[in-house]
Protein backbone atom coordinates (compact mmCIF):
# COMPACT_ATOMS: atom_id res chain seq x y z
CA UNK A 1 0.00 0.00 0.00
CA UNK A 2 2.91 2.29 0.92
CA UNK A 3 4.69 1.91 -2.09
CA UNK A 4 1.60 3.02 -4.23
CA UNK A 5 0.41 5.95 -2.17
CA UNK A 6 4.35 7.25 -2.34
CA UNK A 7 4.29 7.12 -5.93
CA UNK A 8 1.30 8.90 -6.01
CA UNK A 9 2.29 11.55 -3.72
CA UNK A 10 5.51 11.92 -5.41
CA UNK A 11 4.66 11.42 -8.96
CA UNK A 12 0.98 12.68 -8.99
CA UNK A 13 0.56 16.35 -11.15
CA UNK A 14 0.42 19.24 -8.95
CA UNK A 15 -2.68 20.29 -10.68
CA UNK A 16 -4.56 16.90 -10.64
CA UNK A 17 -7.06 16.26 -7.81
CA UNK A 18 -6.25 15.21 -5.83
CA UNK A 19 -2.88 16.94 -5.72
CA UNK A 20 0.73 15.58 -5.82
CA UNK A 21 4.34 16.69 -5.79
CA UNK A 22 4.49 16.37 -9.70
CA UNK A 23 7.92 14.84 -9.40
CA UNK A 24 9.83 13.24 -12.27
CA UNK A 25 13.43 12.03 -12.46
CA UNK A 26 16.29 12.25 -11.15
CA UNK A 27 14.10 13.82 -7.88
CA UNK A 28 11.64 11.31 -7.53
CA UNK A 29 13.16 8.09 -7.88
CA UNK A 30 16.05 9.94 -4.79
CA UNK A 31 12.82 10.72 -2.81
CA UNK A 32 11.27 6.79 -3.25
CA UNK A 33 14.36 5.53 -2.27
CA UNK A 34 14.52 7.25 1.07
CA UNK A 35 10.87 5.93 1.69
CA UNK A 36 11.80 2.45 1.31
CA UNK A 37 15.30 2.78 2.80
CA UNK A 38 13.08 3.99 6.25
CA UNK A 39 10.44 1.67 5.83
CA UNK A 40 12.94 -1.49 5.17
CA UNK A 41 15.17 0.17 8.50
CA UNK A 42 11.77 -0.12 10.62
CA UNK A 43 10.65 -3.31 9.72
CA UNK A 44 14.56 -5.08 9.61
CA UNK A 45 14.68 -3.79 12.96
CA UNK A 46 11.46 -5.86 14.02
CA UNK A 47 12.00 -9.03 11.96
CA UNK A 48 15.81 -8.49 12.02
CA UNK A 49 17.56 -11.01 9.45
CA UNK A 50 18.94 -8.74 6.95
CA UNK A 51 21.62 -5.60 7.24
CA UNK A 52 20.00 -2.64 8.18
CA UNK A 53 20.70 0.65 6.04
CA UNK A 54 21.64 3.01 8.55
CA UNK A 55 22.13 1.24 11.56
CA UNK A 56 21.24 2.00 15.40
CA UNK A 57 17.61 1.22 15.59
CA UNK A 58 15.62 -1.62 17.26
CA UNK A 59 12.44 -2.52 18.44
CA UNK A 60 10.82 -5.27 20.16
CA UNK A 61 10.17 -8.67 18.34
CA UNK A 62 6.46 -8.24 19.13
CA UNK A 63 6.17 -4.62 17.66
CA UNK A 64 3.27 -4.09 14.43
CA UNK A 65 5.24 -4.55 10.83
CA UNK A 66 2.05 -2.58 9.72
CA UNK A 67 2.12 0.18 11.95
CA UNK A 68 6.14 0.77 11.14
CA UNK A 69 5.69 0.67 7.56
CA UNK A 70 2.99 3.23 7.73
CA UNK A 71 4.93 5.64 10.21
CA UNK A 72 7.95 5.56 8.53
CA UNK A 73 6.40 6.28 4.75
CA UNK A 74 4.31 8.66 6.19
CA UNK A 75 6.85 10.82 8.59
CA UNK A 76 9.85 10.47 5.27
CA UNK A 77 6.79 11.67 2.75
CA UNK A 78 5.83 14.66 5.30
CA UNK A 79 9.41 15.78 5.63
CA UNK A 80 10.06 16.02 1.92
CA UNK A 81 6.71 17.89 1.02
CA UNK A 82 7.06 21.48 1.78
CA UNK A 83 4.81 23.11 4.54
CA UNK A 84 3.30 25.47 2.39
CA UNK A 85 1.93 22.53 0.15
CA UNK A 86 -0.94 22.04 2.78
CA UNK A 87 -3.07 20.32 0.72
CA UNK A 88 -0.62 17.02 -0.23
CA UNK A 89 0.35 17.55 3.62
CA UNK A 90 -3.37 16.56 4.53
CA UNK A 91 -3.42 14.47 1.69
CA UNK A 92 -0.37 12.13 3.43
CA UNK A 93 -2.49 12.91 7.06
CA UNK A 94 -5.60 10.78 5.47
CA UNK A 95 -3.46 7.55 4.11
CA UNK A 96 -1.65 7.49 7.29
CA UNK A 97 -5.10 7.49 9.62
CA UNK A 98 -6.24 5.16 6.87
CA UNK A 99 -3.50 2.99 7.40
CA UNK A 100 -3.25 2.53 11.48
CA UNK A 101 -7.39 2.63 11.75
CA UNK A 102 -6.98 -0.63 10.59
CA UNK A 103 -4.67 -1.62 12.95
CA UNK A 104 -5.75 -3.11 16.31
CA UNK A 105 -4.83 -0.23 19.02
CA UNK A 106 -2.41 -1.57 21.88
CA UNK A 107 1.23 -2.05 22.77
CA UNK A 108 2.25 -3.52 19.45
CA UNK A 109 0.88 -0.59 17.38
CA UNK A 110 2.42 1.79 19.45
CA UNK A 111 5.67 0.24 19.61
CA UNK A 112 5.69 -0.25 15.86
CA UNK A 113 4.98 3.72 15.31
CA UNK A 114 8.21 4.50 17.43
CA UNK A 115 10.46 2.70 14.97
CA UNK A 116 8.48 3.88 12.06
CA UNK A 117 9.45 7.76 13.38
CA UNK A 118 13.18 6.78 14.61
CA UNK A 119 13.74 5.19 10.59
CA UNK A 120 11.86 8.26 9.24
CA UNK A 121 14.17 10.71 11.32
CA UNK A 122 17.12 8.86 10.50
CA UNK A 123 16.61 8.90 6.98
CA UNK A 124 15.68 12.38 6.87
CA UNK A 125 18.81 13.40 9.06
CA UNK A 126 20.68 11.54 6.52
CA UNK A 127 19.98 12.89 3.42
CA UNK A 128 19.24 16.47 4.81
CA UNK A 129 22.77 18.01 2.84
CA UNK A 130 23.05 15.61 0.23
CA UNK A 131 23.36 18.52 -2.41
CA UNK A 132 19.88 18.04 -4.05
CA UNK A 133 18.64 21.90 -3.85
CA UNK A 134 22.24 23.08 -4.69
CA UNK A 135 22.86 25.17 -7.19
CA UNK A 136 24.90 23.32 -9.93
CA UNK A 137 24.33 24.60 -13.44
CA UNK A 138 26.49 22.81 -16.48
CA UNK A 139 28.94 24.88 -18.11
CA UNK A 140 27.05 25.93 -22.04
CA UNK A 141 29.64 24.96 -24.74
CA UNK A 142 29.69 26.11 -28.00
CA UNK A 143 31.91 24.22 -30.10
CA UNK A 144 31.13 21.07 -32.21
CA UNK A 145 30.27 18.13 -30.07
CA UNK A 146 29.63 20.67 -26.93
CA UNK A 147 26.48 21.00 -25.02
CA UNK A 148 24.35 23.50 -25.07
CA UNK A 149 20.28 24.00 -23.66
CA UNK A 150 17.58 23.25 -25.79
CA UNK A 151 14.55 24.73 -26.89
CA UNK A 152 11.93 24.46 -25.13
CA UNK A 153 14.48 25.47 -22.28
CA UNK A 154 16.80 28.08 -22.66
CA UNK A 155 18.53 27.28 -19.08
CA UNK A 156 20.54 23.73 -18.17
CA UNK A 157 19.10 22.48 -15.13
CA UNK A 158 19.74 19.42 -12.47
CA UNK A 159 23.29 19.88 -12.71
CA UNK A 160 23.27 19.03 -9.02
CA UNK A 161 22.35 15.31 -9.06
CA UNK A 162 26.08 14.76 -10.68
CA UNK A 163 27.49 15.50 -7.60
CA UNK A 164 24.53 14.59 -5.16
CA UNK A 165 25.21 12.03 -2.35
CA UNK A 166 24.42 8.67 -3.32
CA UNK A 167 22.22 6.09 -1.35
CA UNK A 168 24.94 3.40 -1.61
CA UNK A 169 27.34 3.75 -4.69
CA UNK A 170 30.67 5.15 -3.01
CA UNK A 171 30.46 8.04 -5.47
CA UNK A 172 28.67 9.26 -8.28
CA UNK A 173 31.26 8.98 -10.34
CA UNK A 174 31.80 5.33 -9.60
CA UNK A 175 31.02 3.99 -12.48
CA UNK A 176 32.56 5.76 -15.21
CA UNK A 177 31.10 5.07 -19.16
CA UNK A 178 33.38 5.30 -22.34
CA UNK A 179 32.26 8.58 -23.51
CA UNK A 180 30.36 9.57 -27.13
CA UNK A 181 31.10 8.63 -30.33
CA UNK A 182 34.28 10.18 -31.77
CA UNK A 183 32.13 12.73 -34.13
CA UNK A 184 34.32 11.59 -37.19
CA UNK A 185 34.05 7.98 -36.82
CA UNK A 186 31.64 5.88 -39.13
CA UNK A 187 29.27 4.73 -36.04
CA UNK A 188 28.96 8.51 -35.71
CA UNK A 189 27.76 9.20 -38.49
CA UNK A 190 25.40 6.11 -38.72
CA UNK A 191 23.81 7.11 -35.28
CA UNK A 192 23.70 10.60 -36.69
CA UNK A 193 21.71 9.50 -39.54
CA UNK A 194 19.35 7.02 -37.95
CA UNK A 195 18.56 9.28 -34.90
CA UNK A 196 17.72 11.80 -37.69
CA UNK A 197 15.72 9.48 -39.60
CA UNK A 198 13.50 8.27 -37.15
CA UNK A 199 13.13 10.42 -34.56
CA UNK A 200 12.25 13.72 -36.52
CA UNK A 201 8.94 15.26 -35.43
CA UNK A 202 7.55 15.52 -38.72
CA UNK A 203 8.63 13.19 -42.19
CA UNK A 204 10.01 10.81 -39.74
CA UNK A 205 10.84 7.03 -41.64
CA UNK A 206 9.92 5.12 -38.13
CA UNK A 207 7.09 2.77 -37.98
CA UNK A 208 3.85 3.49 -36.08
CA UNK A 209 5.26 1.14 -33.19
CA UNK A 210 8.29 2.64 -33.21
CA UNK A 211 6.52 6.17 -32.37
CA UNK A 212 4.05 4.27 -29.71
CA UNK A 213 7.71 2.95 -28.31
CA UNK A 214 8.63 6.08 -27.71
CA UNK A 215 5.95 7.66 -26.32
CA UNK A 216 6.38 4.86 -23.68
CA UNK A 217 10.05 5.70 -22.95
CA UNK A 218 9.18 9.36 -22.76
CA UNK A 219 6.88 8.60 -19.93
CA UNK A 220 7.64 8.84 -15.76
CA UNK A 221 8.95 5.74 -15.28
CA UNK A 222 8.47 5.18 -11.46
CA UNK A 223 4.61 4.70 -11.89
CA UNK A 224 4.99 1.61 -14.18
CA UNK A 225 7.80 -0.26 -12.53
CA UNK A 226 6.75 0.54 -8.95
CA UNK A 227 3.66 -0.91 -10.30
CA UNK A 228 5.25 -4.07 -11.59
CA UNK A 229 7.26 -4.27 -8.64
CA UNK A 230 3.85 -3.92 -6.64
CA UNK A 231 2.37 -7.22 -9.10
CA UNK A 232 5.59 -9.28 -8.51
CA UNK A 233 5.24 -8.59 -4.73
CA UNK A 234 1.51 -10.00 -4.46
CA UNK A 235 2.01 -12.98 -6.97
CA UNK A 236 5.02 -14.49 -5.17
CA UNK A 237 2.86 -14.22 -1.44
CA UNK A 238 6.32 -12.20 -0.41
CA UNK A 239 6.29 -11.12 3.73
CA UNK A 240 6.12 -7.75 4.87
CA UNK A 241 9.72 -7.98 5.64
CA UNK A 242 10.61 -9.93 1.82
CA UNK A 243 8.76 -6.60 0.23
CA UNK A 244 10.38 -4.21 2.00
CA UNK A 245 13.75 -5.49 0.66
CA UNK A 246 12.42 -5.61 -2.41
CA UNK A 247 11.20 -2.10 -2.60
CA UNK A 248 14.52 -0.69 -0.93
CA UNK A 249 16.81 -2.80 -3.09
CA UNK A 250 14.94 -1.43 -7.17
CA UNK A 251 14.41 2.17 -5.65
CA UNK A 252 17.70 2.55 -4.32
CA UNK A 253 19.11 0.73 -7.20
CA UNK A 254 17.18 3.00 -9.57
CA UNK A 255 18.31 6.04 -7.59
CA UNK A 256 21.89 5.38 -7.90
CA UNK A 257 21.56 4.43 -11.39
CA UNK A 258 20.26 8.51 -12.34
CA UNK A 259 22.57 9.51 -9.61
CA UNK A 260 25.71 7.90 -11.97
CA UNK A 261 23.89 8.98 -15.10
CA UNK A 262 23.62 12.59 -14.45
CA UNK A 263 27.84 12.17 -13.13
CA UNK A 264 28.10 10.90 -16.57
CA UNK A 265 26.70 13.80 -18.21
CA UNK A 266 28.61 15.92 -15.86
CA UNK A 267 32.31 14.45 -17.29
CA UNK A 268 31.05 14.63 -21.12
CA UNK A 269 30.71 18.30 -22.29
CA UNK A 270 28.04 15.98 -25.29
CA UNK A 271 25.72 17.82 -27.67
CA UNK A 272 22.00 16.42 -28.20
CA UNK A 273 20.69 14.93 -31.27
CA UNK A 274 18.38 18.46 -32.11
CA UNK A 275 22.01 20.19 -31.63
CA UNK A 276 23.94 17.89 -33.40
CA UNK A 277 21.77 17.57 -36.76
CA UNK A 278 20.96 21.03 -36.90
CA UNK A 279 24.59 22.45 -36.60
CA UNK A 280 26.10 19.57 -38.68
CA UNK A 281 27.77 21.84 -41.22
CA UNK A 282 30.11 22.90 -38.70
CA UNK A 283 31.27 19.53 -36.70
CA UNK A 284 33.80 18.99 -39.02
CA UNK A 285 32.52 15.66 -40.40
CA UNK A 286 31.76 15.67 -44.28
CA UNK A 287 29.47 13.09 -44.25
CA UNK A 288 26.68 14.55 -41.47
CA UNK A 289 24.29 16.61 -43.35
CA UNK A 290 23.05 19.23 -41.33
CA UNK A 291 19.40 20.32 -41.01
CA UNK A 292 18.78 23.62 -39.39
CA UNK A 293 15.12 23.43 -38.52
CA UNK A 294 14.90 19.51 -37.32
CA UNK A 295 12.80 18.99 -34.53
CA UNK A 296 12.74 15.60 -32.42
CA UNK A 297 9.57 13.85 -32.02
CA UNK A 298 9.18 14.56 -27.83
CA UNK A 299 10.46 18.00 -26.59
CA UNK A 300 14.17 17.06 -24.62
CA UNK A 301 14.48 18.25 -21.14
CA UNK A 302 17.35 21.17 -20.67
CA UNK A 303 19.69 18.76 -19.43
CA UNK A 304 22.58 17.94 -21.40
CA UNK A 305 23.61 14.22 -23.20
CA UNK A 306 25.66 12.01 -21.65
CA UNK A 307 31.38 12.56 -22.35
CA UNK A 308 34.21 11.19 -18.31
CA UNK A 309 37.42 13.00 -17.67
CA UNK A 310 37.32 15.23 -14.10
CA UNK A 311 34.26 15.33 -12.03
CA UNK A 312 34.43 16.75 -8.61
CA UNK A 313 32.36 14.58 -6.29
CA UNK A 314 30.99 15.90 -2.92
CA UNK A 315 33.04 16.26 0.05
CA UNK A 316 31.87 12.91 1.77
CA UNK A 317 29.93 11.83 -0.42
CA UNK A 318 29.11 8.26 -0.50
CA UNK A 319 26.98 6.40 1.82
CA UNK A 320 24.69 8.69 3.59
CA UNK A 321 26.27 8.03 6.66
CA UNK A 322 29.48 5.56 7.56
CA UNK A 323 27.23 2.90 9.30
CA UNK A 324 24.80 2.07 6.19
CA UNK A 325 25.16 -0.04 3.71
CA UNK A 326 23.18 -2.16 0.95
CA UNK A 327 20.61 -4.44 2.28
CA UNK A 328 21.67 -8.06 2.17
CA UNK A 329 21.47 -11.17 3.96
Amino acid sequence: MWNENAVNILSRPAANTPPGLGQGPPLSPLNLAMVHGAIYDAVNAIDGGYEPYLSGLSAPSTASQASAVAQAAYDVLYGLTPAANTLVRTRIDGMLAASLAAIDAGQARTDGIEVGADAAAAMLAAHANDGRSDSEPWAVGSGPGQWRPVAPLSINVLGQFATVTPLTLTSPDQFVTAGPLDIMSDKYVADFNEVKAWGAQSGSSRTDAQTLTAGFFTANPIPFYNTGLRGTATAQGLSTSEQARLFVQASMGSADALIGCFATKGRWNAWRPQTAIREAASDGNPLTVADPDWLSLFAPPGIRMSRPATTATRAGSGRASGTSSAPTR
